[in-house]
């Protein structure tokens, strides 16, 4: 399974690989592709036995959001952290302004998910 959505200034793809839900996201992220990411993910999860899969957001090429999705920030770490994946993966922006934006307005997310600096490295 491999669901992929392109807009002008971002791209995001959700996949199933083994034992696996890989999440990417690429590019600069606005409000209204927030939260249809939020909504996709919400119901493809719904689709699929997640506490069998390992979750694994890979954001190595996230560039940044626009200031107006500070709260989808905070939506997105509530879901992920009361999902129900075995075990749960993150893989932090290149781009510092992205990671910062990251460590600002999702910092509970890291008492949940561990920080890994490679999707391949869970096998």
């Amino acid at each position: 399974m491999k669901i992929e959505k392109i807009n002008v200034l971002c791209k995001y793809s959700m996949r199933v690989e083994d034992d696996k839900f890989i999440i990417t996201g690429e590019g600069l992220f606005s409000k209204n592709d927030a939260e249809d990411y939020l909504q996709l993910f919400q119901k493809t999860i719904k689709s699929v036995d997640s506490s069998n899969l390992i979750l694994i957001i890979d954001n190595s090429q996230f560039r940044m959001s626009f200031p107006d999705t500070k709260l989808f920030y905070e939506k997105v770490c509530d879901v992920y952290i009361s999902s129900d994946f075995k075990d749960k993966y993150i893989v932090m922006p290149e781009n510092d302004i992205a990671n910062i934006q990251i460590k600002k307005n999702a910092n509970k997310i890291f008492n949940y998910i561990k920080v890994i600096s490679d999707i391949n490295i869970i096998e």
